[in-house]
């Protein structure tokens, strides 16, 4: 069952559900060193907003990098080996 009076503001670690937990501010000390690691990740692979299969723009922006990747055009969303757009 999924926590329904979640408070993203408290600073004490929260269920979320079976063996899921919410660690807040838990990368702050390190989240410069982990941004410049992304950095060259993000610039091979940059956000962008995916196709849904009807067309339209996702609101949410995602990047994949690795073997594998989400997903979504007009064929649907899934796994891929390679992206739609760049092939």
């Amino acid at each position: 069952m999924i926590q329904s009076d979640l408070d993203l503001f408290d600073p004490q670690p929260q269920r979320l559900a079976s063996h899921t937990v919410l660690l807040p501010g838990f990368a702050l000390a390190v989240i410069e060193p982990l941004l410049d690691a992304l950095r060259p990740v993000l610039r091979a692979a940059p956000f962008r907003h995916m196709k849904t299969p009807g067309g339209l723009n996702m609101a949410v922006a995602l990047t994949n990098c690795g073997a594998l990747g989400w997903v979504s055009d007009a064929k649907g969303y899934r796994y891929s080996p390679t992206d739609p757009v760049s092939g």
